[in-house]
């Protein structure tokens, strides 16, 4: 898949395995899409995150954005992204490389 956009492996995404978001419709909703998402193949290496898309930040490249949650922790950051679409339901994130830094 070409998506004309120039990024790198996001959140949730090594460089062989990227974790697929299978909730497109939830993602798409004001709540988001909320996933547990095991970043070492052991439970006790994972983060839950939120993410929606679509969203339109206004900035080329991006169209979607995600927070990670931690436990007893406010949410603070929301990090705009490109999301890109596997199928109907499903998306994987990518982060836009901005010009001046490729």
């Amino acid at each position: 898949m070409s998506s004309g956009i120039t990024s790198y492996p996001g959140p949730c995404n090594s460089f062989s395995d990227p974790y697929v978001f299978d909730c497109a419709a939830a993602a798409a909703t004001p709540q988001g899409c909320t996933a547990q998402v095991n970043i070492t193949g052991t439970t006790n290496e994972s983060y839950t995150i939120m993410i929606w898309y679509p969203y339109d930040s206004g900035d080329p490249g991006q169209n979607c954005y995600w927070t990670q949650i931690l436990p007893g922790q406010p949410i603070f950051e929301q990090i705009n992204a490109y999301c890109i679409p596997v199928n109907s339901t499903a998306f994987i994130v990518s982060e836009p490389i901005l010009s001046g830094y490729v």
